[in-house]
């Protein structure tokens, strides 16, 4: 876990090499470009900080370009989070011609950034160059289809294992894109596409890729507009692919989804664990359907039947399965063994 630390004294230990200060946690300080600046000078010759978050620091591109100064010099920080810094196209530049040949980061956020389709472009041509980096997340900037393809094609041979797009406005179109990616990786393993205006066609784009695709274990399509149609593709693509562990497909707009995911539940190879996950989906989806048409009376609890129903196409495993109703803060539980269901009070 990443220490909180004061600024100055974060400094000082900075400077002076401290090897018991490995992860550090600058978090919404109001560093500025200037406090980035006095960060990266510490770290550029630092052998002991592996983790570093500065997220919510309004750095800037300039606190981006000090960031990225200090980055190309370091050979050990592993973790750069920055996240919500306003860094926009021209700070993406900064840090992607610092991770070009950069041997040590594996981890990197550039979430909420705004850096839209500019700034994946200058990402993704360093992602095609850099052989280290495992994980990153550009969610939340506006990166649209465009991007999404910029993106897509740097992954499609590079090493990593773990990709955030979500509230990236890619649509089908984006979809497409990403699906193409999917089917070349041989090594991306996570994939968050949520609140992507996704529907039925990209859907499909995706579906016709997991068919394909050996690698992927998790994927987030939440948030979407996964109707009938695009939840007929994806449950499709489940009976052919062995390797999926964790879909996510709550928060879509038509509750009649469920249909695909029981049929999803019946045919896929997913591990037992993992069924609760899909028919926690699948509960979720029944319960949004009661809420049709204004129903929004607090549901004290479900249909037996309906419980067995799930019980025994998602044969969940001894520990229940459980779905947020985020409405009405409770969680549905269903007993395993009883299929009994009970209503738990949650913190909203």
């Amino acid at each position: 876990m990443s220490a909180r630390v004061p600024v100055a004294a974060a400094l000082r230990r900075l400077r002076a090499n401290d090897p018991t200060l490995t992860a550090l946690d600058l978090t919404g300080d109001g560093l500025g470009a200037e406090g980035a600046r006095h960060v990266a000078d510490a770290i550029k010759e630092n052998t002991a900080l592996t983790a570093l978050q500065l997220g919510n620091n309004f750095i800037g591109a300039e606190g981006a370009q000090h960031v990225a100064d200090a980055i190309k010099e370091n050979t050990v920080l592993s973790t750069l989070d920055l996240s919500g810094n306003y860094l926009v196209a021209e700070g993406a530049q900064h840090v992607a011609d610092a991770i070009k040949n950069n041997t040590a980061l594996t981890t990197l956020n550039l979430s909420a950034n705004g850096i839209r389709v500019e700034g994946a472009q200058h990402l993704a041509g360093a992602i095609k160059e850099n052989t280290v980096l495992t994980t990153l997340s550009l969610s939340q900037n506006k990166i649209g289809a465009e991007g999404a393809r910029h993106v897509a094609d740097a992954i499609k041979e590079n090493t990593a294992t773990t990709l955030n797009l979500g509230f990236n406005r890619i649509g089908d179109e984006g979809a497409r894109h990403v699906a193409d990616a999917i089917k070349d990786s041989q090594v991306l393993s996570t994939l968050d596409l949520q609140y992507n205006n996704i529907g039925a066609e990209g859907a499909r784009h995706v579906a016709d890729a997991l068919k394909e695709n050996t690698a992927l274990t998790t994927l987030n399509l939440s948030g979407n507009y996964l109707d009938a149609e695009g939840a007929r593709h994806v449950a499709d693509a489940m009976t052919a692919n062995t390797a999926l562990t964790t879909l996510n497909v709550d928060h879509n707009v038509d509750a009649t989804i469920r249909a695909s995911l029981a049929s999803m539940c019946e045919c896929n190879q997913l591990a037992r664990a993992d069924r609760a996950h899909v028919g926690a989906n699948l509960l979720a989806c029944w319960v949004r359907a009661q809420r049709d048409g204004d129903q929004r009376e607090p549901l004290a609890s479900l249909p037996i039947e309906i419980a067995h129903h799930v019980v025994a196409r998602a044969r969940v495993c001894s520990c229940g399965l459980h779905v947020v109703d985020a409405s009405h803060g409770a969680v549905h539980a269903i007993d395993s063994h009883e299929a009994r269901v009970k209503r738990v009070r949650v913190r909203a």
